[in-house]
């Protein structure tokens, strides 16, 4: 039976998601660029925790009245990932530190997508998403800096997100919900053809200069799903592939300009074509190209290294936290990664959570997203009023998958709160609609 419940959401709380978001978009760059010490990142920490209890205590208050029920479909999942870790622990009768900073790198994105789901509406999603648009000329201007100033490769210019090595991965995280929201906009007509045009060639530049080379495949993985979730084809629909397939041409000219005016031809060259991109992505030689791991085949390596005999082992891995490390803590760093760090297993989210939690936690985790993309489709084919949230699920979801491979930044504190709370959008949808109905509550 269906409930009418009227729920007051603590502005509070939702201010502290937003700051969450704001602070982790430039922590980056305050570390590593304004020099800031890093301990600051873990006030957030102390802030998600703060906010997952007060969130989980509300749910339970309300019985769960303040979100989408079918929450409880990727809590469920995330409940089994936990039972894993726990038992993989037991098993492998790992380090109990090490457990808890594996614990916390994993975990904390989980909490926070909760959290999100119970205190924000849609409304707060658009705001954060016109919070990030305003972000788009001030890392144009720190990136430009960090290139043509600081003469950083592109692994390290990373705007915002910080000069330091990987910091383009949370760059590529931040173009691409740019490039799916204002894409899905400009097909349902609620945005202007200068507005999506600025942000595509804002993308394109980043993408150049941070030597995004996956981001011009997501790219047109966007443009198409975008036009095919769209109602009909329409003459905004040809423009937007045309644009597109005329801005990819014309940036594959000018990484290759940019790279020789740089003295840095020798980095990307030719790496746009075809053939080149398909190389360098799935040489055996690796990704550095000195006998390291190739993102690709990168779990097949390691199954062959450390589980061709132990399926136990290959099941449940070495335990979370087990292949983990830390930066600036020397006691975080893990026996496995001291040993192993050379094989860039750490660059890779697929390759990280195997080496701890094997098959089993693969699955597990991947299951999560696409019970998110399930949700999603239901939205966009059964829901006429949140259409437009279905589909950028739809299409943010594949995107997952690919940096779950490609990267680190589904692990990421820059990138990976922003993620989770993105996601969480599913399941806030019925506040705005009036679903839940009940006693005003004051938090």
């Amino acid at each position: 039976m269906s409930m009418d419940l009227k729920i007051k959401i603590s502005k509070k709380k939702t201010n502290i998601i937003y700051f969450i978001i704001a602070f982790f978009m430039v922590s980056g760059f305050l570390i590593n660029d304004l020099r800031f010490p890093r301990f600051i990142i873990y006030i957030a920490d102390i802030l998600n925790i703060w906010l997952f209890i007060n969130a989980f205590h509300y749910y339970e208050k309300k019985k769960g009245y303040v979100c989408d029920r079918e929450v409880i479909k990727p809590l469920t999942i995330i409940a089994l990932f936990l039972m894993l870790s726990i038992i993989s622990l037991i098993y492998n009768t790992s380090s109990i530190v090490t457990y808890l900073w594996g614990f916390r790198n994993y975990f904390r994105f989980f909490m926070f997508f909760f959290s999100c789901a119970v205190y924000i509406t849609k409304n707060d999603f658009d705001k954060i998403v016109k919070m990030l648009y305003y972000l788009i000329l001030p890392n144009i201007v720190v990136a430009s800096y960090q290139y043509f100033v600081l003469k950083a490769d592109g692994d390290h210019t990373g705007g915002l997100f910080g000069f330091v090595s990987g910091s383009s991965a949370s760059l590529n995280i931040y173009l691409i919900i740019m490039c799916i929201y204002f894409a899905l906009k400009y097909l349902r007509n609620e945005c202007k053809l200068s507005q999506f045009a600025y942000i595509v060639s804002a993308a394109f530049y980043l993408a150049v200069i941070g030597e995004l080379k996956v981001f011009f495949i997501e790219f047109i993985i966007i443009i198409a799903l975008a036009f095919l979730l769209s109602k009909k084809a329409s003459f905004k629909s040809v423009i937007l592939v045309a644009g597109a397939s005329f801005i990819l041409i014309y940036a594959n000219t000018s990484l290759n300009s940019i790279h020789e005016y740089t003295f840095r031809s020798d980095k990307s060259g030719g790496i746009l074509s075809i053939t080149n991109l398909m190389e360098y992505l799935s040489r055996d030689s690796g990704y550095v190209g000195d006998g390291d791991l190739n993102r690709f085949t990168a779990v097949q390596i390691l199954h062959k290294m450390f589980f061709s005999n132990d399926l136990i082992g290959s099941l449940f891995g070495f335990g979370l936290g087990s292949a983990d490390y830390s930066s600036s803590i020397s006691f975080l760093q893990s026996q496995f990664y001291l040993n192993y760090n050379s094989l860039h297993y750490q660059w890779f989210s697929s390759s990280f959570l195997f080496i701890e939690l094997g098959y089993i936690g693969v699955v597990l985790y991947l299951l999560f997203f696409i019970l998110i993309l399930c949700k999603g489709i239901k939205c966009f084919t059964r829901d006429n009023d949140n259409r437009f949230y279905g589909a950028f699920i739809i299409i943010m979801i594949p995107m997952c998958f690919v940096n779950f491979i490609y990267n680190i930044s589904l692990r990421t504190e820059s990138s990976g709160y922003l993620i989770f709370c993105i996601l969480s959008v599913m399941y806030v949808l019925q506040k705005e609609n009036n679903v839940f109905t009940n006693e005003k509550v004051g938090l």
